[in-house]
């Protein structure tokens, strides 16, 4: 990828309005919000705005299937379903079943010794998109 393409990437998303910061463990809040201020506030916000996404999915109306073929002994199957939108109610219980299925090392795993089957499980849905650009 050339880069310039990169760097326009980075130029368009790249921006203190445009990030998420985890905190996590045993911490004192107010404390933890003075340094995050300190460290990331004096960052100032930049004058453009994000561009919207603008691509709608077309209608699923069959089965789609790619067959790719290439030199090695392990094979790989891929089945997916269409989910629903990140604002339906069912989207975190998918999450969660997601994590359930997928989560490695502890997602479901069968060895038969013949066949090994690993069951994963990844909801990609909206997870991290602006809730108000979200569509039923």
């Amino acid at each position: 990828m050339p880069i310039e393409r990169l760097q326009a990437f980075y130029r368009t998303w790249y921006q203190p309005d445009n990030a998420v910061l985890v905190v996590a463990g045993d911490f004192d809040p107010g404390t933890t919000l003075q340094v995050i201020n300190e460290a990331f506030g004096a960052i100032p916000r930049p004058q453009r705005e994000l561009p919207r996404f603008y691509t709608a999915e077309p209608a699923q109306d069959g089965e789609r299937s790619v067959t790719v073929r290439r030199v090695g002994e392990a094979a790989f199957v891929a089945v997916a379903y269409h989910a629903p939108a990140g604002r339906h109610p069912d989207s975190a219980a998918m999450t969660v079943l997601g994590q359930i299925l997928g989560h490695s090392p502890t997602g479901r795993h069968l060895d038969t010794g013949e066949i090994s089957l690993f069951v994963a499980g990844d909801f990609a849905g909206a997870e991290g998109r602006d809730p108000t650009r979200l569509k039923e």
